[in-house]
């Protein structure tokens, strides 16, 4: 797989160029990751999500994208990739 970024992550992390102030940080955009700044989006606490990865999805992305994941309560079948 080859994924480029985006014009608008590129624009982001070039108008950081200092500190970063936040509640909470997050390491890891997977699926718990992606989950934990929802949950502290409903609190209304500020979070930002680091990766080492340039796209969002954790190991069901990188690993087996196409693979179908049944275990996601409340959606019947999912994929990384979509």
């Amino acid at each position: 797989m080859d994924f480029k970024l985006s014009p608008a992550v590129i624009q982001t992390a070039q108008a950081h160029d200092g500190p970063i102030e936040t509640d909470a940080l997050i390491v890891g955009a997977g699926p718990v990751g992606l989950f934990q700044v929802f949950e502290l989006g409903l609190l209304e606490i500020k979070a930002h999500v680091i990766d080492s990865l340039a796209y969002p999805g954790g190991q069901p992305m990188e690993l087996y994208p196409d693979k179908p994941i049944y275990d996601i309560p409340a959606v019947p079948c999912a994929r990384a990739r979509n």
